[in-house]
């Protein structure tokens, strides 16, 4: 079911739409009685792909300004069809966005040089980005964008669901918490190089980052790149690999020391984007600031990296820890819970795994405890639930998918029997199922896959909604609002649409854009951007709603 822009459509019985729709007359909208958009939407929706976004234009190839997007509506899980409230009750408004990978282009800890070669075997594309040294400024204007929204409607919270840095180097974290909290970045490692000579005119010159107002707190989820080479191998295994690597495939395999001094395929900054086919190995500036981050170094550092705020990334009390997982009320006087969970196998793959102690000691318990206090649930974690599986089931996906050559299926065999099985773990139907048996859980918010997609998880009672926001690498470079609302009659909805970054006044953060365009375009059917996803509410919740 689709409103418009461009009509006012009203219509009878409980299948009718009512008021009227989006558009540039949205305006006239602000004080009429049909409205049908949670607040905070009604006052930010001009900054949105609502009013205008960036598309393609295949005539004269390049991208450009246009119109903004219809909002899908979608009823699967309600029981009775009735029409869209006026004016519904905002809970909760929020922000997010994932898989930045803010990368140290120059690491030798990189499989840049086999870029070509692991695409071609379908392994891989992830090697060699062309706008991976423009990330910096492209993050930096997503950060204002939010900033400017969060001004005209405050955030509850802004929500990251991991894969902040690319290659689990403590230079990129560093890197990645100065872009969240604001200062001077200087994007480079070993060689202090300038390939265009000149202030801002570069992918390696210092700049200055807004960071995130102070006033919004900032949660995250931990990825696979955050705590794994190339966002599969643990760092502790990096000598593993090679000696099984190298003898097979050749040393061009391996993994090098990320602060040494040699590297497999030297990177030299240039202005315009370098071929990763015409790399050479070769010596290199060494830099102790590349090491390898555990993963109890990545959560103390993220942690740290905010300063005095309340939250950066993940609370206080997990500082030190293994997982980060955790749960918190956004707004106390909402009952609502949020739950983030650590997906994340510390001994390799880069599928979602969750182990058993995680799922039966803190999620089950979790659950139970917003059901009994009359909470709706919305769940966050890294990896979606089609890349959520038993370990065992991980390590033969990561085999089998290296079937195309013989070679490299025996090196992943072979290193897969190294990745010892220390936890039991948990398969993706029961975690779905598990989720779906609570009538209280309403939402699943992810990243991992870089494209944006909604998914209706159904289950034998209930479901719940699964949605994927792009990365911000890859194109189109969105982050996602949701605004939470209660239409009354015992339904609610998600509110949820993307966001470009405006970076008009920003060239390089316009071109890191372009050059993401040009290195792979994940720009899918509208109806997993923008959309309102409405639910059943428990009648417990229910009551606590209509008096709040």
């Amino acid at each position: 079911m689709q409103f418009t822009r461009r009509k006012f459509i009203k219509a009878a019985g409980l299948t009718a739409l009512l008021g009227p729709l989006f558009g540039r007359e949205l305006l006239a909208l602000e004080n009429n009685s049909e409205q049908i958009l949670g607040k905070a939407f009604l006052q930010v929706w001009r900054q949105t792909t609502l009013n205008k976004t960036i598309k393609f234009n295949a005539e004269n190839k390049h991208l450009e300004t246009s119109s903004g997007e219809d909002m899908t509506i979608r009823n699967d899980f309600l029981k009775s069809k009735l029409p869209l409230t006026k004016e519904p009750k905002s809970l909760l408004f929020f922000g997010h966005i994932t898989d930045m990978h803010i990368i140290d282009e120059e690491s030798p800890a990189r499989f840049a040089v086999l870029d070509s070669i692991l695409t071609e075997l379908d392994i891989s594309s992830s090697g060699f980005h062309p706008q991976e040294d423009l990330l910096f400024s492209s993050t930096d204007s997503m950060i204002r964008t939010l900033n400017r929204i969060s001004l005209q409607s405050n955030f509850d919270f802004l929500l990251n669901t991991g894969d902040s840095i690319d290659n689990a180097h403590k230079i990129e974290l560093d890197w990645f918490t100065t872009a969240m909290s604001g200062g001077m970045i200087d994007p480079d490692s070993g060689k202090n190089e300038d390939p265009v000579p000149g202030l801002g005119n570069d992918g390696n010159d210092p700049l200055k980052v807004q960071g995130l107002l102070s006033n919004i707190p900032f949660y995250a989820a931990v990825g696979n790149h955050d705590v794994l080479y190339q966002g599969n191998i643990p760092p502790y295994l990096r000598e593993v690999f090679n000696a099984i690597a190298e003898p097979i495939l050749g040393k061009q395999f391996s993994i090098e020391d990320p602060v040494g001094n040699y590297s497999n395929g030297v990177i030299v900054p240039k202005g315009t984007p370098y071929n990763p086919d015409k790399l050479k190995p070769g010596k290199i500036v060494a830099d102790p600031r590349r090491a390898a981050l555990s993963s109890e170094e990545f959560i103390s550092s993220y942690i740290n990296g905010g300063g005095e705020r309340p939250v950066f990334g993940f609370p206080k009390s997990l500082a030190g820890e293994d997982l980060a997982y955790y749960s918190t009320k956004p707004r106390a006087s909402t009952p609502l819970r949020l739950i983030v969970l650590d997906t994340t196998s510390r001994i390799g793959t880069a599928f979602g795994i969750i182990d058993q102690d995680q799922f039966e000691n803190f999620l089950i318990p979790e659950l139970e405890e917003a059901k009994r206090a009359g909470e709706l649930v919305i769940i966050a974690s890294h990896h979606p639930s089609n890349s959520i599986m038993t370990l065992s089931r991980a390590k033969k996906r990561m085999v089998d998918v290296c079937q195309s050559d013989a070679k490299m299926h025996r090196v992943v065999k072979q290193f897969a029997g190294h990745m010892e099985e220390r936890k039991q773990t948990i398969d993706g139907n029961t975690f779905t199922q598990t989720l779906a048996s609570y009538s209280n859980v309403v939402l699943h918010i992810v990243g991992h896959q870089h494209t944006n997609k909604i998914t209706a998880i159904d289950g034998k009672h209930s479901g719940y909604w699964e949605v994927q926001t792009s990365s911000l690498i890859g194109f189109p470079q969105q982050a996602r609002l949701f605004e939470i609302v209660y239409e009354g009659n015992a339904i609610g909805a998600i509110h949820t649409c993307v966001v470009d970054h405006e970076s008009s006044k920003n060239v390089l953060a316009t071109k890191c854009r372009e050059l993401a365009h040009e290195d792979h375009s994940s720009y899918n059917d509208q109806s997993n951007r923008n959309t309102i996803l409405r639910f059943d509410v428990p009648p417990e919740i229910a009551k606590k709603l209509e008096i709040l």
